[in-house]
């Protein structure tokens, strides 16, 4: 039945949490996953999900996914096969606070249903990985870990107001496009 799915979803939940661990291994953030793993783990809260999703004979896109806390904001992009019953998902970390020892490269969602596989996109390693050693070489071995330093967008990036507002729009004009 789900194969010939046509038409559009818009999902939105506000509240709930997040384990902090998965939190941060999602962001590929080394420094705070140990932090995270040696104290206590409280959940993080989640200030919202939003997801406005396509589907057209079975092929659905992810035209807007965000997940966003208090430590981080999550998007993702990609498409689910419902023909199939395969998938193909990237999922970013946009982290919010600054970190050393972050590797922060997009996450991969594949495979099918039944077996899901998870895997991080090489390329942004790679980068990070050889801009790393180049310095280390060039200049100083301290130097070696600016690349792996993140700054983080500030707690200011909150998204969930703006999509709240375009939810509630999108219900009053009993428009979901």
């Amino acid at each position: 039945m789900l194969a010939s799915a046509d038409g559009g979803v818009v999902l939105l939940m506000t509240g709930g949490r997040l384990d902090a661990l998965l939190v941060e291994m999602a962001g590929l953030d080394a420094g705070q996953t140990l932090a995270s793993w040696l104290r206590d783990r409280n959940p993080i809260p989640v200030d919202c999900a939003y997801a406005d999703l396509q589907a057209r004979d079975g092929l659905t896109h992810l035209d807007t996914f965000v997940v966003d806390t208090r430590d981080t904001t999550f998007t993702a992009g990609g498409q689910v096969n419902l023909n199939n019953e395969r998938l193909d998902i990237s999922i970013i970390a946009h982290p919010k606070d600054p970190s050393a020892l972050v590797g922060r490269s997009p996450l991969h969602l594949g495979g099918t249903f039944n077996h899901i596989e998870t895997s991080v996109h090489r390329q942004g390693l790679i980068r990070r990985a050889g801009a790393s050693a180049a310095l280390a070489a060039l200049a100083s071995p301290l130097t070696a870990l600016l690349p792996l330093l993140e700054v983080g967008t500030g707690p200011e990036m909150q998204y969930c107001q703006g999509l709240i507002s375009r939810s509630r729009d999108a219900i009053q004009e009993g428009d979901m496009e």
